[in-house]
């Protein structure tokens, strides 16, 4: 799906409440996760999931990370989680706070090759964002 396909089809999802005209294109690159300018069906899947307000905010963003290409399955690096962080808050547009990863990182304690569970950090990272932003 291209740019102006994503555009289409995202103008018309029935319920959709938020107004992210001006954003379209940042979205876009959010889940274009291997930057090639064409969203795969799981790339979409992923920012439809995200949309859905029926499931918890962890449920969503787990199933974010889930079909993220990470470079160890089900585990997370701090370079990664930053990504996913930088990622969320482009997404949510919740106020940068440098804290936010250190807090949720600190609480995890890395293995020895410096990954965490990537559903504990979704965990950890969640309740330090402000409720308002991450619906």
């Amino acid at each position: 799906m291209t740019i102006n396909e994503f555009k289409n089809i995202y103008a018309s999802i029935a319920g959709l409440t938020w107004n992210f005209n001006a954003h379209e294109e940042c979205i876009f690159l959010i889940f274009d996760t291997n930057s090639n300018g064409i969203l795969k069906f799981d790339e979409f899947l992923m920012y439809y999931r995200l949309l859905q307000s029926n499931v918890s905010p962890v449920q969503r963003w787990s199933y974010v990370l889930n079909n993220y290409s990470m470079s160890q399955p089900r585990h997370i690096s701090a370079q990664e989680a930053q990504l996913l962080l930088n990622n969320m808050q482009r997404f949510c547009n919740f106020p940068v706070q440098d804290t936010y990863f250190a807090t949720a990182w600190s609480q995890l304690g890395e293995d020895n090759n410096g990954y965490v569970s990537a559903s504990l950090f979704i965990q950890a990272v969640i309740p330090l964002i402000p409720p308002a932003y991450i619906w």
